[in-house]
C-alpha cells in the first residue's frame, strides 16, 4: 500500500490489524487500487482517495465506498447499491454479535473501525444516516439487544428520533448511548477510551415484544 494512504489510516489511529481485517485500500491520482478486486466499483470519483470495501453477509463484495484523504473533505462517495439493505462491517462482526447478544449501531466507517480495534467488536456502521427496518432485520438475526450509537449532533439526534419512532412503530426493543455534545464513537473513545464508552449506555430505553420478523 503506498505509504501516503497508510499514513492517513494510522492519522486516523487505526493499525495493520484493522487495515487487513476489513481489507481498507486506496486508489491513486492515476487510477491504481491497491485491491484488484475494487477495480469494477471505482471510477476517476475515486482517485487519491482511501477505500472502504462494503460486503454483504456472505462476503461477496456488493460496493465501495471511498473518502478524500484531504482532511478539508469528510464525504464519503459509493458506487450504487441499496444502502438500506446492508450494514458496514457486519460481515466480519456478526461472529462477535452473536457471541456477546448485543449489537452496538454507529453511524460511520471510522466509528466502526475504531471501536473495534478496542475491543468492543459487536458492532456495526448503518451506511447512512438513518437506520432502516430491513437493516434491523438483519441484526435481529444474530440478537435482540441493539443499542444505537448515534453522533453528539444535530443529525445524530435527528437519527436517534426517527429510529426511536421506527421501533416504536414495529415493536423492536433497543437501548440509547447517548454522547456528549460535539462526539462522535470514534473521538469519544480516542479521548475517553473504550470502558467510559460503554458507560453511557443508557438502559432499558423502550422494552418491547420483538416481533420484527
Amino acid at each position: 500500500m503506498s505509504q501516503q494512504y497508510l499514513d492517513y489510516f494510522y492519522s486516523r489511529g487505526l493499525d495493520e490489524d484493522i487495515i487487513k481485517t476489513f481489507k481498507l485500500g486506496w486508489c491513486n491520482l492515476k487510477g491504481k487500487c491497491s485491491h484488484h478486486e475494487f477495480l469494477p466499483f471505482v471510477d476517476n470519483r475515486f482517485f487519491n482517495h482511501v477505500l472502504f470495501p462494503i460486503y454483504n453477509l456472505h462476503d461477496d463484495l456488493i460496493s465501495v465506498s471511498a473518502r478524500s484523504i484531504d482532511a478539508n473533505n469528510k464525504n464519503y462517495i459509493h458506487t450504487s447499491y441499496n444502502k438500506k439493505d446492508h450494514l458496514y462491517g457486519l460481515n466480519t462482526t456478526h461472529f462477535h454479535i452473536l457471541n456477546s447478544q448485543k449489537v452496538y449501531i454507529v453511524e460511520g466507517n471510522f466509528d466502526l473501525l475504531t471501536l473495534y480495534k478496542n475491543g468492543i467488536k459487536n458492532v456495526v456502521a448503518m451506511l447512512g444516516s438513518n437506520l432502516s427496518l430491513s437493516q434491523v432485520s438483519l441484526l435481529v438475526r444474530f440478537t435482540n439487544k441493539l443499542v444505537l450509537a448515534s453522533d453528539g449532533d444535530d443529525a445524530g439526534f435527528k437519527c436517534r428520533r426517527n429510529f426511536i419512532e421506527m421501533a416504536k412503530k414495529n415493536n423492536i426493543s433497543f437501548n440509547i448511548l447517548k454522547l456528549p455534545n460535539g462526539y462522535d464513537p470514534d473521538s469519544y473513545v480516542k479521548k475517553y477510551g473504550a470502558q467510559s464508552f460503554l458507560k453511557l449506555e443508557q438502559k432499558d430505553a423502550l422494552q418491547r415484544i420483538k416481533e420484527i420478523l
